[in-house]
């Protein structure tokens, strides 16, 4: 069984920072079907945010098919809301697809996006003696 889904940190003037989880594939358009959460995300948010989706009985096994990992992907939602914390410079970082496997999630494509940060004023300025 292949599941795969899009996540991704993106920045904007309007939103802020915030992070996105959905359907994948040819689901991503047919189905739109997300769910955005604002860093920090705990471990609860980012498992709200999965359950919260349209598709979630695909990754809980449905008709017999086994499930699949989805603690992978809460995992891959709270690194992104670590990284959106940690490096302010990261504008956008696109995960599509995340395939999702029994054991673990692969990124199989990823974009990042930097934008230069302003240094503080006291940057590479020296004291006078």
């Amino acid at each position: 069984l292949h599941i795969y889904y899009y996540s991704a940190l993106i920045s904007t003037p309007v939103l802020l920072v915030h992070v996105l989880v959905g359907m994948g594939g040819v689901f991503a358009e047919a189905l739109d079907d997300t769910a955005l959460g604002v860093p920090p995300l705990d471990g609860e948010s980012a498992r709200a945010m999965i359950e919260g989706l349209r598709g979630y009985p695909l990754l809980a096994g449905v008709r017999g098919r086994p499930a699949v990992d989805i603690a992978a992907v809460a995992d891959v939602l709270l690194a992104l809301s670590d990284l959106a914390l940690a490096c302010p410079g990261v504008a956008e970082l696109d995960i599509n697809p995340l395939r999702v496997l029994p054991r673990g999630a692969v990124a199989l494509d990823a974009l990042v996006r930097v934008e230069p940060t302003p240094l503080p004023a006291s940057a590479g300025r020296k004291s006078a003696p």
